[in-house]
C-alpha cells in the first residue's frame, strides 16, 4: 500500500511539474520579429534599391514623425524601383496584435487631429480583400504621391505609391499583404 502512495506522488510531482513547464513555455512573451521578413524582395517586377532596418529604421522613423513613436519593435524601410516612380515602403514590429491595430488607430488619429489641410481633411478608409486600409491624399498636395496604411498581424504597413503607379495601388498593397 505505501508503494502505491509512492508511486501516486511520484506521478502527481512529474504531472505538476509537466504543466507547471508547459504553461511556462506559453506564457513567454511573443519574440520579436523582423520587420524586414514582411518586406516583399520585389514589388510589382521593381526591385530594392534602398533598405535600412532595425535600429537604424527606427530612428528614421522617429525623424519623419511629428508626434512620438511608441512601442516598436523593429522596423524596416524599403525602397522599390526607379527614382522616378519608387515605391516607398515602411513596416513596424509590435509586440503583439492588439497593440499593433491599437498603434494604427491612433496613426489615423493623428493624422486627422494634427495633419494640416489637404492630407488630413481628406483621409479615407477603403476596402481590399475584406480588409481596412486608410489612404491619405497626395503629401505634399503637388506631388501626387498617395499614402496608404494598415495593420496587419503584428505589423503595420505604411507605402507610398507614386502618381504613375496609382491605377496599380489594389495590386501593389496585395503584394504587400504577400
Amino acid at each position: 500500500m505505501i508503494k502505491f502512495k509512492k508511486i501516486g506522488i511520484i506521478v502527481s510531482i512529474v504531472g505538476i511539474l509537466t504543466i507547471a513547464a508547459s504553461a511556462a513555455l506559453y506564457m513567454q512573451p511573443p519574440q520579436p520579429i523582423r520587420a524586414v521578413d514582411f518586406a516583399p524582395t520585389e514589388l510589382i517586377g521593381m526591385p530594392v534599391v534602398f533598405k535600412s532596418e532595425g535600429e537604424e529604421a527606427i530612428e528614421r522613423t522617429r525623424r519623419i514623425h511629428a508626434g512620438p513613436v511608441l512601442y516598436i519593435q523593429d522596423a524596416a524601410i524599403i525602397y522599390y524601383g526607379p527614382e522616378m516612380h519608387q515605391i516607398k515602403l515602411w513596416i513596424s514590429t509590435y509586440e503583439n496584435e492588439s497593440m499593433a491595430y491599437a498603434e494604427n488607430e491612433k496613426m489615423r488619429d493623428a493624422i486627422v487631429r494634427f495633419a494640416k489641410g489637404y492630407w488630413a481633411e481628406n483621409l479615407e478608409e477603403m476596402t481590399i480583400d475584406g480588409e481596412s486600409i486608410y489612404k491619405t491624399s497626395p503629401h505634399p498636395p503637388s506631388s501626387g504621391h498617395y499614402h496608404y496604411f494598415w495593420a496587419d498581424g503584428r505589423a503595420i504597413f505604411y507605402v507610398e505609391i507614386p502618381p504613375a503607379l496609382q491605377e496599380m495601388t489594389d495590386d501593389i498593397i496585395r503584394a504587400i499583404k504577400g
